[in-house]
């Protein structure tokens, strides 16, 4: 509790939910920016509750990350491996391989010390 109390506003969870598809893409992108716009250093994209992704919803979690790398944020995905399907679509685009293991969580909960 200590350790949110001091960090928790310097951590953003953005939950997915649905299907990630080139069509949802661009408002994946632009919400991405609006709430990392304040002092947020780790954006944690959770997808727990995405039950479908193509190749350009994970070129867009892809753009996504550099974005938020660029920016000197530290982007982290929760839950990918909640459905094989997606996991398959990350693995297959390289999306896993460019984000490196050390990005990647079980769930939104799993990254230890922050800060």
């Amino acid at each position: 509790m200590a350790a949110l109390a001091k960090y928790g506003k310097r951590i953003v969870v953005f939950e997915l939910d649905g299907s990630v598809f080139f069509s949802t893409s661009d408002t994946l992108n632009t919400r991405l920016d609006e709430l990392v716009a304040g002092d947020a250093n780790y954006v944690i994209v959770d997808l727990n509750r995405v039950n479908e992704m193509d190749s350009s919803g994970a070129r867009a979690v892809l753009s996504g990350y550099a974005t938020l790398k660029a920016l000197g944020k530290q982007p982290l995905l929760s839950n990918a491996a909640v459905h094989p399907e997606v996991t398959g679509i990350l693995r297959d685009t390289d999306v896993h391989a460019a984000l490196g293991s050390g990005h990647w969580f079980a769930d939104a909960d799993a990254r230890a010390g922050v800060g």
